[in-house]
């Protein structure tokens, strides 16, 4: 049994799952293998008390700041992408199986719209060819898969829901996170309010972009905008950085991209 494993099978099972993340991570493709340069990517057993929901099974955590949100000095703090032993095996008694899930936790999405600058934003053709080749490289190399597609949550509506907070601001600043649409947040001039607008409007085509090309793949699924329509509160966002989001955010945003996935009611 899994939980009750002698010393030696313990350390067998982690020598064993350490090479299995080595060898996944060596099959990710080089334009997605480029982006974890800097991230330090860490075997646990399981969880610490707090990090998973009850109920929940945690294959996975991502810790730090996006590249898309750092500063012109670079990273504000290290980054990290946790594997979770336990949970992969128990959720796949298979290496095969396994190996493919390890894959799927550590290939995770860049926020195009966060940028130093809007002018720095990625163009809307540019995101069509990213996601295109990104969704060709998933469906040939893993054919069964099926591509779970969600919205980029809307950060118009992080700065508005925060800008008055002035621990938020002070956090935006000194770690120069999403300068492209949080910079000057309590600015009303007519240059910021149009440069807020400009993300917001190219969030929104990033969005349709990712609606139109999942909807070429018969095994993709986009979330129909729920996580950018998602009217976050405050205490939805995280109070370490004020930009991912909180335990109670993360729940509420995957209750609601749960509901209109592919196993949701």
């Amino acid at each position: 049994m899994i939980d009750s494993e002698s010393d030696d099978l313990l350390e067998r099972r982690r020598e064993a799952f350490e090479r299995l993340v080595a060898d996944a991570l060596a099959t990710i493709p080089s334009p997605f293998a480029e982006q974890l340069a800097t991230v330090a990517i860490l075997v646990e057993d399981e969880p610490l008390p707090g990090q998973e929901q009850p109920g929940t099974r945690l294959f996975g955590r991502y810790e730090g700041v996006p590249r898309t949100a750092w500063g012109a000095g670079g990273a504000p703090v290290p980054s990290s992408i946790t594997i979770f032993r336990r949970a992969h095996e128990q959720a796949h008694q298979d290496e095969a199986s396994r190996s493919e899930r390890v894959r799927s936790t550590v290939l995770m999405g860049g926020n195009d719209v966060c940028q130093p600058t809007e002018a720095q934003m990625t163009s809307v053709d540019d995101f069509r060819a990213q996601f295109t080749t990104a969704m060709t490289t998933v469906t040939t190399g893993s054919p069964a898969a099926r591509v779970y597609v969600v919205s980029i949550p809307n950060v118009y509506q992080l700065w508005s829901t925060l800008k008055n907070n002035a621990t938020a601001r002070f956090v935006w600043s000194i770690f120069g996170i999403c300068q492209s649409m949080l910079a000057n947040p309590l600015s009303t001039s007519k240059r910021d309010v149009r440069r807020r607008e400009l993300v917001l409007q190219r969030e929104i085509k990033f969005n349709s972009v990712l609606e139109q090309v999942c909807g070429h793949y018969p095994q993709c699924r986009f979330d129909g905008n729920a996580t950018f329509n998602y009217a976050f509160t405050a205490a939805d966002v995280s109070t370490g950085d004020y930009f991912h989001p909180s335990l109670t955010g993360q729940r509420n945003l995957a209750a609601g991209t749960w509901a209109v996935g592919f196993f949701g009611p």
